[in-house]
């Protein structure tokens, strides 16, 4: 989440000019005053939300996931509103506009097959593998860990932790056993393999796919600054990627692909 919000300001600074490469500083500021005083605001649906550091990221982390440039336009729009309503004196209003931009983001049609939240079936299937695979062996009570900086980067650090307290909470409700050791085995194989990651994405870390890489033979990693999460659904370019390798087999000879702005 970290990284992605800092390839939210690089994002800003090099390829949309209406938002500013001060986003992460923006966020930093907006999860501090909301993690000493939450906001409860309507939103559209008619439902009333309490807003904490917690569940802002979360609404930030949801919309920034979403098809590029949409998504991380929206967020960025959306941090800067309630900014500017802290800087004016008016952290309702910035925060009730905010709030309304980003559910409203997530509550709009999108065209990305397979993008299912909020129902029984993917809640379920989603808090199994959570429970399963990451809780075991992440420990959310202790502090901070100390190599994470001072400023913007430890308001989003402290409101990943308090997420993910809410989640063992949850956890310990639904009662799931540990996945066995074996799965934290890496897949290692000589398969062709076609990897497409976005730095934007803050669901799974680009990170991730260089520890993927080292695991396989005969694998190409596309990394883009403009891909969010899932780039092969939400964007056309990423799309065409895959597309041609299944195809013809062929693979960009190397990264980053001379994609358009906008897929």
């Amino acid at each position: 989440m970290i990284a992605s919000i800092g390839a939210l300001g690089q994002w800003c600074n090099d390829l949309s000019p209406s938002c500013s490469g001060e986003i992460p500083d923006h966020l930093g500021t907006v999860l501090h005053h909301l993690a000493k005083e939450a906001i409860t605001t309507t939103v559209t649906s008619g439902d009333t939300l309490r807003i904490d550091d917690t569940m802002f990221l979360r609404l930030v982390t949801d919309v920034l996931a979403g098809p590029a440039p949409h998504g991380p336009t929206i967020a960025s729009t959306a941090i800067g509103t309630a900014y500017d309503g802290y800087a004016a004196g008016a952290a309702m209003t910035g925060i009730t506009k905010s709030v309304a931009l980003l559910s409203g983001a997530l509550s709009a049609p999108v065209s990305t097959p397979a993008r299912t939240t909020g129902d029984a079936l993917s809640e379920g299937a989603q808090l199994s593998v959570e429970c399963a695979d990451e809780l075991p062996d992440n420990n959310f009570v202790d502090t901070l860990p100390s190599q994470v900086p001072t400023g913007w980067e430890h308001q989003v650090a402290t409101a990943i932790r308090d997420r993910w307290l809410d989640i063992r909470a949850l956890c310990a409700l639904w009662n799931v056993p540990a996945s066995p050791a074996s799965t934290h085995s890496p897949v290692r194989s000589d398969v062709p393999v076609l990897l497409l990651a976005g730095r934007l994405d803050p669901i799974t870390p680009a990170a991730w796919s260089h520890h993927v890489l080292d695991d396989l033979s005969d694998a190409v990693l596309v990394l883009s600054d403009r891909w969010s999460h899932t780039p092969s659904m939400s964007d056309h370019c990423a799309a065409e990627l895959v597309a041609d390798f299944l195809d013809t087999g062929r693979r960009p000879e190397s990264s980053p692909v001379d994609c358009p702005p906008n897929g």
